[in-house]
């Protein structure tokens, strides 16, 4: 931020680090202009100047430095250049120790020093000092750590007091202050208070560290009573512990608080030794320390987020009111049992796994686990667990996901609801569309059968034949449309074998060449060495002619199709992408040079009865069949397209073993006569009474004896009977109990080599477990040709009597 800039309002108003730091240009520095400092940086750096302790805060790897007015001293004449410098270029001669500090700390270790000594260049010239430090890492709102935190205490004096102390005997305290006294220079410039007591607690001398502290003159001191300026509370205190030094013990770090001139207590922490009827002491300022931890402890209690201090052995020694306020349980609850006893179970393993790992590599972990409140409910708790030194301690906190989780619940929700929405539009435009096609369908059939009605009415039976070609074709082209229909509910019945595509591309080239046209040209790219598959090759013939004809109709000026096929293995990124499993799959792809699709029609492309083409000119049901046999046959389909660059649709099928036969989607068998010897009995099973006789009457007259029944229990007697039977016809779906596979499976027990042939006119390939059928079990579906139904008749009786060959294959 420029200079004159309007002060960031986190800043303090007053304070000359606070302006150097407003019109510093930071832009320079890794931290970037001040203006976009983050909420952490921003939050760590006004607390810090608002403390009377010596901050620094250290950003980053490089440790950019900032820092409060307390600071300036520990500075000397670097300030203010070291502000905005890196720590280890501004400290050189401290370079290896700073640079120890940042790594540990950036790591996530809190670091503790207590008197270390280090020879400076703060002034320009050598300088011995001893310092306490204190660093911590600063965390973000996602746990990383994006700084160091350091608290500077300048110990020098007392350190160089207490070193003049070392050097004397057992008696030190004493001898320390009565050379002190003797040696007025280090009276008058320790900065720690001395000080003279009578055995009544009289003052009888004190050094000027006195004024600077209390604003008390050494004059004006003399002749306070300790307890003149001692604040209420701690006289008690006070007293015992002039008591313990007339008893003739010497007494260390008793902390108290002192009135000063103004009026304002400051804490001070004493080391007295009584000697020859007087008391010597020594009195340390703490006040700026009390404050900090004051400040600590205030952050400790107000923070919602559960704080805790624990051990590698499975015992908290530390716990903030947050976990109360969380769980339920008190802190006495919490200190006095194992931590464990109050994980869920099964995240018991991962969590002692995450704290072993951090034993051993010293670095802050971070997991979810389960906790139990106190009313018995299960609460998710995300952690963040950073090591202490000792390497028998950590620190941990966690954060209650109980709203996260809810609020992700909610939304998984919304997105299901969205998803059924998105159902029952899609039921609305298939019903329509159904009705619709259905309907022009049906007046052709009862229009046919009315006009042939009236024809035999008027004796005019030459012209019939027109009609019954117009009701069957009408019939064909229902059948086609229940067949799209049930592709793209995935409902379809299929026949897989496997399947090289190489030859079913290289069959279908004719077809796809009168269906498309002259002005595109076809160019295939067939795989060397392509995997076979386990896949329906009539349906897919159907799928690769849709999605040629589509590309055709996606380039009305001409252009060029491409058919490829490819030997793929999808790992788990693109599997997952394709909506497939990790593995070896065979592609097919069909690639046009047309006007290509835009993301709004991709998105819908496999919607039922969803098409760009005008009225009249496509059902909107090729891309949703496609997609429905794919996904039937355990693959996929996918779509890249490009506005004005052309598209490319591929369908994923899984890879199938080698060593089976490979179907010939074009071989034809050896043409049979539908006729029987004349030997042959057939069971005819179908709750639909003109099903069963159309059936039946047909099969009579290729010569079979038949017998009919309308359900599965009545069949059954008849296959119980001695009747000769060579051939069961059943309806998968059948009444009263017994359906068509129950049926054939209670069949093969007493007639084990019974050929069956299903018949079902929707898709049950769950009852059927399409796949899996054993041997001499066929199906068909409806409606289907006669003379069809006549040719599957005629195969199944021939096999079943020169015996079921392994991995037979009917037309």
């Amino acid at each position: 931020m420029p200079a004159g800039s309007n002060r960031p309002s986190y800043l303090p108003d007053t304070g000359e680090t606070a302006d150097l730091i407003r019109r510093f240009d930071w832009s320079a520095t890794t931290l970037g202009p001040i203006e976009h400092w983050s909420s952490t940086v921003r939050t760590t750096v006004a607390t810090m100047l608002r403390s009377p302790v010596a901050i620094a805060t250290l950003w980053g790897k490089d440790g950019v430095m900032i820092y409060n007015d307390a600071y300036r001293v520990v500075a000397g004449k670097r300030h203010p250049a070291l502000l905005g410098a890196k720590l280890r270029e501004g400290w050189p001669e401290a370079f290896e120790f700073n640079d120890n500090v940042m790594n540990m700390a950036m790591a996530g270790r809190t670091l503790s020093y207590k008197d270390q000594e280090f020879t400076l260049f703060r002034n320009g010239l050598p300088e011995d000092m001893w310092l306490d430090l204190d660093y911590s890492p600063v965390v973000d709102d996602e746990g990383v750590t994006v700084g160091v935190f350091a608290i500077v205490r300048d110990t020098s004096e007392r350190v160089k007091a207490a070193k003049q102390l070392q050097e004397l005997n057992e008696d030190l305290e004493r001898q320390v202050l009565e050379r002190v006294i003797e040696q007025g220079t280090s009276w008058n410039i320790n900065p720690d208070m001395l000080a003279v007591v009578s055995m009544d607690g009289r003052f009888l001398a004190t050094n000027p560290a006195w004024g600077k502290t209390l604003g008390y003159s050494a004059h004006e001191m003399r002749g306070f009573l300790y307890t003149d300026l001692l604040h209420p509370d701690d006289i008690a205190d006070a007293k015992a512990a002039l008591d313990t030094l007339v008893g003739g013990e010497a007494v260390v770090e008793v902390e108290n608080r002192y009135r000063t001139k103004d009026g304002v207590h400051r804490w001070f922490s004493w080391v007295c030794v009584p000697d020859n009827g007087k008391i010597y002491c020594i009195i340390r300022d703490v006040t700026d320390e009390k404050t900090a931890l004051a400040e600590r402890d205030q952050l400790w209690r107000l923070s919602q987020d559960m704080l805790a201090r624990a051990d590698y052995g499975g015992e908290m020694s530390a716990a903030n009111p947050a976990w109360t306020a969380v769980l339920g349980w008190t802190e006495h609850e919490l200190l006095t049992n194992p931590y464990a006893d109050i994980i869920h179970p099964d995240d018991v393993p991962h969590t002692t796994a995450a704290l072993s790992k951090m034993s051993v590599t010293g670095q802050p972990t971070r997991f979810e686990n389960r906790i139990l409140t106190k009313n018995g409910v299960w609460t998710p708790i995300d952690w963040t667990v950073s090591p202490e030194a000792d390497n028998v301690n950590f620190i941990a906190v966690g954060r209650d996901l109980s709203e996260y989780k809810a609020r992700e619940a909610e939304l998984a929700d919304a997105q299901e609801q969205l998803r059924q929405a998105q159902k029952i539009e899609a039921i609305g435009q298939l019903t329509g569309g159904l009705a619709h096609d259905f309907n022009n369908i049906l007046a052709g059939i009862s229009g046919s059968l009315e006009m042939m009605s009236t024809r035999l009415s008027q004796g005019r039976i030459g012209e019939l034949d027109r009609y019954l070609v117009g009701a069957s074709g009408a019939t064909k082209r229902a059948a086609a449309l229940t067949q799209r229909l049930l592709a793209f509910s995935r409902r379809q019945t299929l026949d897989p074998k496997p399947t090289n595509l190489n030859s079913l591309v290289h069959g279908m080239l004719e077809l796809v060449h009168r269906s498309i046209g002259p002005s595109i040209e076809v160019e295939t790219d067939a795989a060397d060495g392509l995997w076979t598959t386990f896949v329906d090759a009539g349906q897919l013939e159907n799928a690769l002619l849709n999605l040629c004809i589509n590309a055709r109709d996606a380039m009305p000026e001409g252009g060029k199709i491409t058919i490829e096929t490819e030997n793929l293995w999808l790992d788990e990124r693109l599997a997952k992408e394709r909506g497939l499993k990790a593995g070896p799959y065979v592609s097919l792809c069909v690639r046009d040079t047309g006007t290509g699709m835009s993301h709004e029609v991709m998105s819908r492309a496999f919607d039922p009865f969803y098409t760009t083409k005008p009225i009249g000119q496509g059902t909107g049901l090729g891309l949703s069949m496609v997609h429905g046999f794919a996904g039937q046959s355990n693959g996929a389909v996918h779509i890249e397209s490009e506005i004005g660059r052309g598209t490319t649709i591929a369908i994923y099928l899984p890879r199938h073993g080698t060593d089976l036969p490979v179907e010939d989607s074009h071989g034809n068998p050896q043409s049979l006569s539908p006729q029987s010897s004349g030997r042959e009995t057939i069971l005819v099973v179908d709750d639909e009474p003109l099903v069963r006789m159309i059936a039946a009457e047909q099969l009579q007259e290729l010569g079979y004896t038949v017998l009919e029944a309308d359900d599965g229990r009545s069949a059954l007697e008849i296959l119980n009977s001695d009747h000769q039977i060579d051939l069961l016809v059943t309806d998968v779906g059948l009444p009263n109990g017994i359906n068509g596979r129950q049926l054939a499976e209670a069949a093969r027990v007493s007639r084990p080599e019974l050929a069956v042939l299903f018949i079902t006119g929707y898709a049950e390939s769950a009852v059927l477990n399409h796949g899996d059928l054993h041997h001499g079990m066929h199906v068909l579906t409806k409606p289907f040709q006669m003379d069809v139904f006549a040719e599957k008749i005629k195969h199944l009786s021939v096999l079943a009597h020169k015996g079921w060959p392994d991995n037979l294959s009917l037309p």
